[in-house]
């Protein structure tokens, strides 16, 4: 257990699942809470009957834009969603030089985190109804293709802020 606290920050626990499953979830919880200093709440939502032992492990990633975007430049403005619906969303606004590219159909856009070794690729269908059309096409070889086809070059970006969390079961 000194490797795994050493090496890993593992805090591993002896608890009795079978007797009492809800505090043993509790405790589990709180103590991923405390880790991630309260980004990852809840990992724990329910335990199986047959339960005997659990090897959790959680990822949180807080990326910076490298080129930030101003809070004076975010603004409401439409946004449509694949099922075609249009919502108001806060979108940011930045003007800069960043990896752009143009094949059929689709406008890709790279959006480097600070220390440029992370970045968010971006995949716009041309047109609204170019999801479909995205879907069909979009493998590993094809999306390599397309990145080598992007150049730096002078890009109006018009983004919406978002925040993403998944919850991805090991097993089922």
């Amino acid at each position: 257990t000194t490797a795994l606290k050493q090496y890993y920050r593992a805090v591993p626990m002896q608890v009795d699942f079978l007797k009492n499953a809800p505090a043993v979830m509790a405790r589990i919880n709180r103590s991923i809470a405390q880790i991630t200093e309260g980004m990852i709440p809840q990992a724990l939502s329910f335990l199986a009957p047959r339960t005997r032992m659990l090897l959790i492990n959680a990822i949180f990633f807080q990326g910076m834009w490298a080129s930030k975007f101003k809070k004076y430049a975010t603004e409401a403005a439409r946004f449509y969603t694949i099922k075609r619906r249009r919502l108001m969303v806060d979108m940011m606004y930045q003007e800069g030089r960043f990896r752009y590219g143009r094949v059929s159909g689709l406008q890709l856009l790279e959006l480097p985190y600070l220390g440029n070794k992370v970045s968010m690729i971006v995949l716009l269908p041309r047109s609204r109804r170019g999801w479909r059309w995205l879907e069909n096409r979009l493998t590993t070889s094809r999306l390599q293709r397309w990145m080598r086809r992007m150049y730096k070059q002078k890009v109006e970006v018009y983004f919406p802020r978002f925040r993403i969390s998944s919850n991805i079961p090991l097993m089922r």
